[in-house]
């Protein structure tokens, strides 16, 4: 198996695993893997708390999920922050990674 038909497959799974709906800038549905970005800022363990900040990784596809190459920084997406929460939109800040596979965005 090739490395790009693994990276596929992982990102497959994932997607299946961890996936959650979502709506691009109001126009599309895509399926979005979200990340908080632990925020501990030098706190004892105790006292640390996760941030609003969430990296959110998506199919490099304009179809499909958001190509990196239509990325506007200030467009939303909106999803559930947790399980039981209201839905809320997210602003795209920037693109944190990316391949031809996937791109995780920060949102905020």
């Amino acid at each position: 198996m090739s490395l790009a038909a693994s990276h596929t497959e992982a990102w497959a799974a994932a997607k299946a695993a961890m996936g959650v709906s979502a709506t691009y800038d109001g126009t599309r549905s895509i399926t979005v893997v979200q990340r908080y970005t632990a925020d501990d800022m030098g706190q004892p363990a105790g006292s640390r708390h996760q941030s609003p900040i969430q990296q959110l990784s998506v199919d490099n596809d304009a179809t499909t999920g958001i190509a990196a190459d239509e990325f506007v920084p200030g467009k939303t997406v909106t999803l559930t922050p947790r399980s039981g929460a209201t839905a809320r939109d997210f602003r795209l800040t920037r693109i944190v990674k990316q391949n031809a596979i996937f791109v995780t965005y920060e949102a905020h």
